[in-house]
């Protein structure tokens, strides 16, 4: 299995302040209020044709109307809400930004950003993102709760994204992930683009 390869993932590893911020976003998510978050904004699983049915979403930064112009081509966004968690999350993008223009010598702003879980045993089927806010952000996922049996393929390859790493990965080529567990799979899922 090729855990590094520069087309598909690029893993970049976490330093102890990022670890910590994980840390705590880890134990704020065992709290029960958190899994109404999940289930309060469910455009992203219930749009027709999606392949995110098996997931639940807390959106932090996203477009202010969320239509699906704006999803595939709006470049704007802003942060939502005023919760512990999002600030929580604005903190450690501070920190992983600084780690992601450091290893890739460029500066980078951050897009959306959004807090994915995968349900045990669940498929987020073959897709490839499109439209202009694709063709224009780097994804990045950051694994904050996940199992040795949850993988993410890439075209050909195939990838178990641990935690301690934040991995850039090529969204617009065609990928899919499976939770083969069962507990829930949670990722960090945010986006840059180059300054």
């Amino acid at each position: 299995m090729m855990e590094n390869r520069p087309s598909h993932f690029i893993a970049i590893p976490c330093d102890a302040v990022e670890l910590t911020m994980v840390s705590k976003l880890k134990k704020m998510l065992a709290d029960t209020g958190v899994e109404k978050a999940f289930k309060a904004t469910t455009w992203r699983q219930d749009y027709p044709g999606s392949s995110h049915k098996d997931t639940e979403t807390i959106y932090f930064k996203m477009p202010h109307l969320v239509t699906e112009y704006s999803v595939f081509h709006s470049l704007d966004s802003e942060w939502m809400g005023n919760s512990l968690a999002r600030h929580l999350v604005e903190d450690l993008l501070k920190a992983l930004r600084f780690s992601i223009m450091d290893y890739f010598k460029m500066d980078y702003e951050i897009g959306r950003v959004m807090l994915v879980k995968l349900k045990p045993w669940g498929h987020i089927t073959p897709h490839k993102d499109e439209g202009t806010y694709a063709e224009t952000y780097q994804r990045f996922h950051l694994p904050i709760i996940t199992n040795e049996t949850s993988f993410m393929r890439i075209e050909s390859d195939l990838v178990n994204m641990r935690e301690g790493c934040v991995y850039k990965i090529a969204h617009r080529e065609e990928h899919e992930c499976w939770n083969l567990n069962g507990a829930d799979r949670i990722h960090l899922i945010f986006d840059m683009r180059r300054r």
